[in-house]
């Protein structure tokens, strides 16, 4: 292979990886928002403090294993 197959080859390998990491990030957004709206309880006047306290606590874990 020549010096511009090669790059070309590597640029495209690139993207593909960049990708892919763009669509974890995108499914990580995804579990996480469905995470935080899943675990709703206490009382009607409550639920708005408990999302709120949901998102954060959520929005601050990683999704890998704990």
């Amino acid at each position: 292979m020549t010096k511009i197959q090669n790059q070309s080859a590597l640029d495209e390998t690139l993207k593909k990886i960049g990708r892919n990491v763009q669509n974890f990030q995108r499914m990580e957004a995804m579990l996480k928002f469905l995470i935080s709206h899943s675990r709703l309880q206490g009382a009607a006047s409550e639920l708005q403090s408990n999302h709120e306290k949901a998102v954060d606590a959520v929005s601050k874990q990683t999704m890998g294993i704990w």
